[in-house]
């Protein structure tokens, strides 16, 4: 996920607002979205875009399991 967490800090930079790993899976997997409606059919496109989904659940897990851990340290 490292690989996302750069291309976040990219985009940031770029359009000067916040992004975040889990919005880079998301707009990955919409790019891979937009290919299947312009021209030639590409089975890669949609093994793609279910591994994108799948990176963004698993960045989503992440981020609420370190939520939860916070939580509980911070009520203990």
């Amino acid at each position: 996920f490292h690989s996302h967490d750069l291309i976040a800090k990219l985009w940031s930079a770029y359009l000067g607002k916040a992004i975040e790993a889990h919005d880079v899976a998301c707009m990955m997997a919409l790019l891979k979205i937009s290919r299947t409606q312009c021209g030639e059919t590409n089975p890669d496109d949609y093994i793609d875009m279910a591994g994108y989904a799948a990176i963004a659940g698993e960045l989503v897990e992440r981020l609420e399991r370190r939520s939860r851990k916070r939580f509980s340290e911070d009520t203990f």
